[in-house]
C-alpha cells in the first residue's frame, strides 16, 4: 500500500528506507535512458519505451510544461503518454487511454 502523500508531486525518498530508490533517482535514470534512446533513434523513427506508473510521472515531472501539470495529467491503467524529441527535449502532446477511448 503507498503511503499517502498530500500536496506533493511524488513519494520523494519515502523508499529510500525500504532499498527502494529515491523518487529523483528514479527520474534520472529514466531521463537519461530515454535520452540516449531517441539520440540513437533515427530522425523521424517511433520508439515505444514501456514502464509503470511511478516511473512515468517522474519522467513527465521533469520534461512537462508546468502549465500542463496543473492540469493533473491523469495516467491510468494502460495509458500510453505520447511525447516528441527534439533539440535533446522531451515534448509532451497527450496522454491516451487506451482502455476507454
Amino acid at each position: 500500500m503507498n503511503p499517502k502523500h498530500p500536496g506533493q508531486d511524488s513519494y520523494g525518498d519515502f523508499f529510500v528506507q525500504y532499498q527502494g530508490e529515491a523518487a529523483s533517482a528514479v527520474q534520472k535514470r529514466v531521463s537519461d535512458t530515454l535520452t540516449k534512446v531517441m539520440q540513437q533513434a533515427d530522425d523521424g523513427q517511433n520508439v515505444l519505451a514501456v514502464s509503470h506508473g511511478g516511473a512515468i510521472h517522474m519522467f513527465l515531472l521533469k520534461w512537462m510544461d508546468p502549465e500542463v501539470k496543473r492540469e493533473k495529467v491523469h495516467l491510468g491503467n494502460c495509458a500510453v503518454v505520447k511525447l516528441t524529441f527534439a533539440d535533446d527535449k522531451f515534448h509532451f502532446e497527450k496522454v491516451i487511454d487506451a482502455l476507454n477511448n
